[in-house]
């Protein structure tokens, strides 16, 4: 199982646990370069991703390709203002 999480670059406390154990944690420039990573990640074989809610409403291929992929597994969190 190759698990991999998504992240905003300014999102400073998102997935920090993830990365201090050695999980990759990818970091977008841009919110609208998510489905562009997604297929990334997925041509290299992750088949688990976790995508805050901020950054997966940017997404058409979530719901759209996704959706019912037996290969693909995308785990939307909750977004860090849920917690303040």
């Amino acid at each position: 199982m190759k698990v991999s999480f998504i992240k905003f670059k300014d999102d400073k406390d998102r997935y920090k646990l993830a990365k201090m154990v050695g999980m990759d944690v990818f970091e977008l420039d841009s919110p609208e370069d998510i489905d562009k990573q997604i297929e990334e990640l997925q041509s290299q074989n992750y088949n688990t991703i976790f995508i805050p809610n901020s950054l997966a409403s940017f997404s058409n291929d979530i719901v759209n390709k996704y959706k019912y992929s037996e290969n693909l597994k995308i785990i939307i969190t909750p977004s860090s203002e849920y917690y303040k």
